[in-house]
């Protein structure tokens, strides 16, 4: 007689958000740009010397006012919009972005992050780099 034994474990964790990485870098003579935005729709988005465009979803599921969000400043130049290393509701969004003029070089090294309100809980993080360097 056989036992047959589950591969599928009996309890399954759902992902309910996705901090997304980003390594971003705008060359350019005269203006250069670039950002990262997490949006109150749950949708992540980049700019690189252009507009933004979507690469996936912060929220997976839930709504944004279960969540909040945050950029800390690992090194680097301050991004222009949204504060640093400050929590913000879900239901505002977050962006931070460099528009750098020739001759000028502005980077960050940093980390977003995830939380759920109710406990505290860090859900997710990921590295986020932007480099703007314009006139060289």
């Amino acid at each position: 007689m056989f036992t047959v034994l589950s591969a599928v474990p009996q309890s399954v964790t759902k992902k309910r958000v996705d901090a997304r990485g980003a390594n971003l870098n705008d060359l350019d003579v005269t203006q250069a740009f670039v950002g990262y935005r997490m949006l109150n729709t749950g949708a992540t988005e980049t700019a690189e010397g252009g507009p933004y465009a979507p690469i996936g979803d912060w929220l997976i599921t839930g709504e944004p006012e279960d969540f909040e969000i945050r950029f800390d400043l690992n090194n680097g130049d301050v991004p222009d919009g949204s504060p640093v290393n400050t929590w913000i509701p879900g239901t505002t969004g977050g962006q931070w972005q460099f528009q750098v003029n020739a001759p000028g070089t502005a980077f960050a090294q940093g980390t977003v992050s995830i939380r759920l309100v109710v406990t505290g809980k860090v859900l997710d993080t990921a590295s986020v780099n932007m480099t703007a360097e314009a006139g060289t």
